[in-house]
């Protein structure tokens, strides 16, 4: 072996070592010599491994096809293949890759990884040309209702990623998934709305309940501005009743949940529930409603601290809620910065209960 030879194997295996590492420019820095004297040498399916994660997939373009030229069924490259096809919007041809990657090795983690991917983007761009035909207008009602009608029943068998509370496309995808009345959710749809609340942060705590609320009637105690509704809707609520006795109706400076700060609002307490018939927002507390209305779930998000008369609240909870209905509480930590309104009861509390709960 020439000295020419083992400076290039020594190289490429710190090169390689590199790559691994996620350091990239000492990898392109050793390894990209050794790819361009010879695109069929490993290296150049290292030096695209860490161009794919740390650098430019468009940079892997040069090589790919060279290389599965002479190695095609090498999984790791065809990955790296389809990962620039998806970049190019090729998602047929990154779907052939990927096919004969898990052909040749059907654990491969990012092949895998990849094709739920594509999954995602496919499913994304079918839920945008329905979303597409659900907010525009069209002149002829009778078609404009057929079209939206069958618009929300495809999107309604598209499923939501996982964390769909952190993608404005993906709360609109779970708002039809989750629906179990498709005609009242083609009312209760409002694009702005939705976004605004993902935005906000306000679709993290219904998501967390979605199990829970799905086809429920839900009461949100102290609820603020009312600021979880559309969520609650997002989560598969089948309405949602907002009640806070300090809640302003009119106010459009709310408070994010993303920044913990006060930010502008598109629409007031009023002006949401002015656009979405399954929406309620009321100025007052839980005895105002006692005798006239009953719930499937009632909601407490960080409220318990801060009622003095909590035994009097939950009373009224039992009597609001339906036969088998479901009390939902978060309660902040004591020792937490924002602190309580009242200091924790050390033994239980003895609260008046009905056979609802």
């Amino acid at each position: 072996m020439s000295t020419l030879e083992i400076d290039q194997l020594d190289n490429f295996e710190l090169g390689k070592k590199a790559a691994l590492a996620g350091e990239i420019e000492q990898a392109r820095k050793l390894l990209r010599p050794i790819a361009d004297l010879n695109p069929f040498h490993p290296a150049a399916y290292f030096l695209c491994y860490v161009e794919s994660s740390k650098g430019s997939i468009l940079n892997c373009e040069k090589y790919t096809l060279t290389f599965l030229s002479k190695h095609p069924h090498h999984a790791g490259m065809r990955t790296i293949s389809a990962k620039l096809n998806v970049a190019k919007g090729n998602l047929d041809q990154s779907e052939k890759d990927l096919k004969i990657a898990l052909n040749f090795n059907p654990n491969h983690q990012r092949a895998l990884k990849l094709q739920e991917q594509i999954q995602v983007i496919r499913a994304e761009n079918s839920a945008r040309d329905a979303l597409l035909a659900i907010e525009s207008p069209r002149s002829h009602p009778a078609f404009s209702s057929y079209r939206k009608s069958k618009a929300a029943k495809q999107l309604s068998k598209v499923k939501p990623v996982e964390n769909w509370d952190n993608h404005e496309l993906q709360a609109k995808i779970a708002f039809f998934y989750n629906s179990r009345n498709l005609r009242r959710t083609l009312k209760n749809y409002d694009s702005e709305l939705i976004s605004s609340a993902v935005k906000l942060g306000y679709c993290t705590w219904p998501r967390k309940l979605q199990n829970y609320i799905r086809g429920c009637n839900v009461l949100d105690v102290g609820c603020r501005f009312g600021g979880h509704a559309m969520g609650y809707l997002c989560a598969g609520a089948s309405s949602y009743m907002g009640i806070d006795p300090a809640m302003s109706m009119d106010a459009k400076v709310v408070r994010s949940k993303r920044i913990r700060n006060w930010v502008y609002a598109p629409m007031s307490s009023r002006e949401i529930m002015e656009a979405v018939p399954d929406i309620k927002l009321h100025q007052c507390s839980t005895r105002d409603l006692v005798g006239s209305i009953k719930f499937d779930a009632i909601s407490l998000h960080n409220v318990t601290e801060h009622l003095v008369d909590i035994e009097d609240v939950f009373e009224d909870i039992t009597n609001l809620l339906n036969r088998d209905g479901k009390i939902i509480f978060l309660h902040h930590n004591f020792y937490g910065w924002s602190g309580h309104h009242m200091p924790p009861i050390p033994q239980p509390l003895s609260m008046k209960t009905t056979p609802n709960i």
